[in-house]
C-alpha cells in the first residue's frame, strides 16, 4: 500500500491540531510548563508556507501562539504572558503576523484586568513592541492609552513626554484619520504644558491639504471636519502666544470657509466675529489692510449687531472705522463699541489676556 506523503504545510497543520489538544490536556492536569514547551517546540517547526503575513486566522502557527499566550495568562497571570511573548519575539521574528495577533490578545487580557497596575502592564507591552515595525500601530495605541491615564491623574508633563516618543508621521500602516488624531493630541498636550515651540513644530506635520481630500464615508467626513476645526484652533493657540493676530485671523477664516460652519447659524457668527476682531487687532501693514478689506466684503457682517440690544452699530461699522482716513475717537469707542467688544472672550475684562488685548486695541485706535 502506497503511503501518502503530505506537503510540509499540511503536515504542520495536522501536527499543530494534535499539539493543541495535548497542550490543553496538560493545562487541565496542571502541567503548565510542559504545555508551553510543547507549543513553543511546535511553532519552531513552522514551514515557510505559514511564516508570511498573507494568511487568515486559521493559520496553525497563529493558533499555536494564541494558545501559548492564553495558557500562559490563565495559568501564570500577566508576568508569565509577557515572558512568553518576549521569548517568541526573540526566537521567531519571522512569524510577524501571528505575533501581532498575540500582542492584540495580550491587550485584550490587559483591558479585562483591574485598573490597579495598568500603567506597569501597558509599559511592559510598550517595551515588548519597541522598534518592531510590524506592531508599531499597536505600540502607538498603547502609548495613547498610557498618556490618557497620566492625563486622568493630572500629570500632563508625563502624558506629553510619552506621546512625543512616537514619530507617528512615519507609520505607513496606520489609517490617516487615526494618525491625524494622534498628532492633534501631541499638539494639545504640548500646549497644555506650555511647550509652544514643540506644538508649532508638531502642527507642521499635518498638511492643510489633508482636510480638503474627498472622504470615503460619512463617518470619515465627520471626523475630518472635527479634526479641521481642532487643528486650526490649536494652531491659533500657538499664534496667540506669539501675538500674531493677523495669522490668527487667517486661521479663523479657514474654519469659517468650511461649509458645515457656514451652514450652522450657531457657529458662524462667533467665527466671523473672531476673524474681524483679530484682523483689526493686528498692527497696520499693507497685508493687514488688504485682509480687512477682504473681510468687509462678507455680507453677513452687517447682521452681527453690537451690544447692548438696540445698538445701531454692527461689526461692519467697526471695520469701516478702521478703513477710512478719519480719526477714531476713543470716547466714541467706549460709548458705542466697548460694551459689545468687551463681552467677547477676546477683550474680556475678567481675564488678564483680555485686558492686554483691550490695551492693544486702544493702541490700534490711536495708530489709526
Amino acid at each position: 500500500m502506497e503511503v501518502e506523503i503530505l506537503k510540509p504545510a499540511e503536515q504542520f497543520k495536522l501536527d499543530a491540531e494534535r499539539i493543541l489538544d495535548e497542550a490543553r490536556i496538560l493545562q487541565q492536569n496542571g502541567e503548565i510548563e510542559e504545555a508551553l514547551k510543547k507549543l513553543r517546540t511546535c511553532v519552531k517547526k513552522a514551514p515557510e508556507e505559514v511564516k508570511g503575513e498573507d494568511y487568515d486566522e486559521s493559520n496553525p502557527a497563529m493558533r499555536i501562539l494564541l494558545a501559548l499566550g492564553t495558557i500562559a495568562f490563565q495559568a501564570g497571570g500577566w508576568d508569565l504572558l509577557v515572558s512568553q511573548i518576549r521569548f517568541i519575539m526573540r526566537r521567531y521574528n519571522y512569524l510577524q503576523f501571528a505575533m501581532r495577533k498575540m500582542v492584540e490578545k495580550a491587550i485584550e487580557f490587559e483591558e479585562a484586568l483591574p485598573s490597579e497596575g495598568r500603567v506597569d502592564r501597558i509599559k511592559s507591552l510598550c517595551d515588548l513592541t519597541e522598534d518592531k515595525v510590524y506592531v508599531e500601530v499597536l505600540r502607538a495605541r498603547l502609548t495613547r492609552k498610557l498618556s490618557d491615564i497620566y492625563k486622568e491623574q493630572g500629570n500632563y508633563t508625563e502624558a506629553a513626554r510619552v506621546m512625543q516618543n512616537i514619530q507617528i508621521e512615519t507609520f505607513g500602516s496606520m489609517p490617516r484619520v487615526e494618525k491625524a488624531d494622534f498628532i492633534l493630541e501631541q499638539i494639545r498636550l504640548s500646549l497644555q504644558i506650555a511647550d509652544y515651540t514643540n506644538a508649532a513644530i508638531l502642527s507642521k506635520k499635518i498638511s492643510p491639504k489633508y482636510f480638503e481630500g474627498e472622504p470615503k464615508s460619512e463617518e470619515q467626513r465627520d471626523a475630518r471636519l472635527r479634526q479641521k476645526v481642532d487643528y486650526y484652533e490649536l494652531v491659533i493657540q500657538c499664534l496667540l502666544h506669539e501675538s500674531n493676530y493677523l495669522e490668527v485671523s487667517k486661521q479663523y477664516q479657514r474654519i469659517y470657509n468650511t461649509k458645515e460652519i457656514q451652514d450652522d447659524d450657531t457657529k458662524w457668527p462667533d467665527v466671523l466675529r473672531n476673524i474681524a476682531l483679530y484682523a483689526i487687532l493686528a498692527p497696520y501693514s499693507n497685508e493687514q489692510s488688504d485682509f480687512v478689506y477682504h473681510i468687509k466684503a462678507d455680507p453677513k457682517l452687517d447682521d452681527l449687531k453690537l451690544m447692548p440690544p438696540g445698538n445701531a452699530f454692527s461689526l461692519l461699522d467697526v471695520l469701516n472705522a478702521f478703513t477710512t482716513p478719519e480719526l477714531i475717537s476713543w470716547d466714541f469707542v467706549l460709548q458705542y463699541y466697548a460694551p459689545s467688544l468687551q463681552s467677547t472672550a477676546i477683550f474680556s475684562s475678567s481675564t488678564p489676556e483680555g485686558q492686554a488685548k483691550w490695551n492693544e486695541f486702544r493702541s490700534r485706535v490711536r495708530e489709526h
